[in-house]
């Protein structure tokens, strides 16, 4: 993928050889904006104790291309921004919690079209992905709602960030908060 012009790729901040980039976790929500053709979206920081930062924008749509290559464009564009975020601020980005509308169905083939950009979050940032439903009025709500939920199911007191889990009936291994 060439480089999007837009976006910086490098930062004029320098950090010791030897500094451990801290670990943050995200929250994601994505709106598709029929009327404009744009995707909304908006980034929620969270460092495992509170919420420190958030990130609203939007990505437009190239129309010329095919509806797929539109979709793909669009993932490689918000990975783009998410991995130059972190790059920019020295962080390890753990998790990634996506917020999922019931309702908009354009997001939902944004989140699970193969290769969805949940599976991107994972190959190119090496962060987890969690997709869940969230309410809230505005996208920065529902993001700010699923890294909250993200980082309840991770267990970011410890060391590597292990998934909180539970063995049920049978050894089937459930969410603790699932019956």
């Amino acid at each position: 993928m060439p480089p999007n012009p837009e976006i910086p790729t490098h930062t004029s901040r320098r950090f010791s050889i030897t500094a451990l980039p801290q670990g943050i976790y995200l929250g994601l929500d994505i709106s598709h904006n029929t009327g404009d053709h744009t995707y909304s979206f908006a980034v929620s920081v969270h460092d495992g104790s509170y919420s420190s930062d958030y990130y609203t924008d939007t990505l437009p749509l190239n129309l010329k291309l095919p509806y797929q290559e539109r979709l793909a464009d669009a993932e490689n564009r918000l990975i783009e921004v998410i991995a130059n975020f972190a790059r920019g601020n020295h962080y390890k980005v753990q998790s990634v919690g996506v917020s999922l509308q019931v309702n908009d169905a354009d997001s939902r083939e944004l989140l699970f079209s193969p290769p969805s950009i949940t599976s991107k979050l994972w190959f190119e940032l090496d962060a987890i992905p969690f997709i869940m439903e969230t309410n809230g009025r505005d996208i920065d709500e529902r993001a700010s709602s699923a890294v909250r939920k993200s980082v309840i199911w991770l267990s970011p007191q410890y060391p590597g960030n292990l998934p909180r889990i539970s063995v049920g009936h049978r050894h089937v291994v459930r969410y603790p908060f699932l019956s």
